[in-house]
């Protein structure tokens, strides 16, 4: 038990420090020795746990899209619930997607979205042709990158308005 818990440490302590590192300078210039030195742990640990720079951010964004699935179906009356929950999980995570953004990396959020996505209509229930989820997830991060390429402007519950009024086809009827 002690050894999970200690390698979920050290990757954590990994992860924080590209992400340190990312802020100063560009993630091309960073080398695994850098990071390893920014974390505190030996190279052993950084290739135990990750293949490369552009791993360490897709296990973070992955990390952030396991924190905010629900662990029950959704309620209809709860979806905008659930949709302020996952933007304020994102908003509280804005340094990461800024450090992305500076860097050209944004499209790492297309394959995990899309995972999340397909998690998602399936532990809803919801599969109805295998189109679905890739719509959904493309229009998620869409929405998601435009918000972080606005700085975040909108709150949170604004953000889950606009997406749900896209999304169940009001703007199509002049509503």
């Amino acid at each position: 038990m002690d050894d999970f818990k200690y390698r979920d440490t050290v990757k954590e302590a990994i992860m924080q420090a590209l992400v340190e590192l990312m802020k100063e300078r560009d993630i091309s210039q960073i080398s695994i020795k850098d990071i390893v030195a920014r974390a505190g742990v030996g190279r052993s640990s950084f290739y135990r746990n990750f293949s490369s720079k552009e791993d360490i951010l897709l296990q973070r964004i992955d990390a952030l899209f396991d924190g905010i699935s629900p662990s029950r179906p959704l309620e209809v009356a709860h979806v905008r619930e659930f949709m302020v929950g996952q933007f304020r999980v994102f908003k509280a995570n804005r340094e990461l997607f800024e450090v992305l953004q500076r860097n050209g990396l944004l499209y790492l959020l297309y394959p995990q979205t899309n995972r999340n996505a397909r998690r998602l209509v399936d532990f809803h229930g919801l599969y109805r042709n295998p189109y679905q989820a890739a719509f959904f997830s493309g229009a998620g991060v869409s929405v998601l990158i435009q918000w972080i390429e606005n700085g975040f402007r909108e709150s949170e519950e604004e953000l889950a308005d606009m997406f749900i009024y896209l999304m169940d086809g009001r703007h199509r009827e002049g509503q």
